[in-house]
């Protein structure tokens, strides 16, 4: 009775293979069609695959399915097994997710000013391209080094307290901005 439940249907209305693929996304069927032909003819079919569903009320959902097939003695197909999971909330976060790391990235590429990201250790796994106007880096020759590296021994002391207030306060503190110097590449 769940099936029907998950498609968005009456738990008591017939429910198979046809309905099942009718209510897919027509984007998907083609996938769906060919996997579970797979499937019926007892071949196996490795990992799980992701489709959606347009239920119908029109609300489209995200599927996570894993099937294979059951076999008798004979080596005769017997039964399908499978695990079907509803996916969309986690899908859709993912995607959000997605959706605002591709944002930071175009603002921070686009950035006049330096805009750096660390680690707890200080290495440097993003460097934005206006580095190389400003210091002369390019941002590949500053990813993977010690951001400290080319700060200004002078101003060192202030960023480390800075980041070290900020990382204790385990995001209670917003973060502050801090001005310092930086050696360019010639110096």
């Amino acid at each position: 009775p769940e099936m029907p439940l998950i498609y968005g249907l009456d738990p008591d209305a017939p429910f198979g293979l046809e309905i099942a693929i009718s209510l897919t996304h027509p984007e998907d069927q083609a996938d769906r069609r060919y996997r579970m032909a797979e499937v019926l003819q007892g071949r196996e079919i490795s990992g799980a695959s992701m489709f959606r569903i347009v239920r119908p009320s029109g609300e489209v959902r995200w599927l996570k399915s894993n099937v294979r097939p059951q076999f008798r003695e004979d080596r005769t197909l017997e039964a399908v097994i499978g695990v079907l999971i509803d996916v969309t909330e986690e899908t859709v976060a993912l995607r959000k997710l997605k959706d605002s790391e591709a944002r930071y990235r175009l603002l921070a590429d686009s950035a006049q000013d330096i805009v750096m990201e660390s680690d707890l250790a200080g290495v440097l796994s993003y460097v934005s391209p206006s580095v190389e106007r400003i210091a002369g880096f390019a941002p590949n020759e500053l990813i993977g080094r010690i951001s400290l590296d080319i700060i200004d021994p002078e101003d060192a002391k202030i960023v480390r307290q800075a980041v070290s207030a900020q990382v204790a306060s385990r995001g209670a503190v917003a973060p502050s901005r801090v001005e310092y110097r930086a050696r360019t590449k010639d110096g």
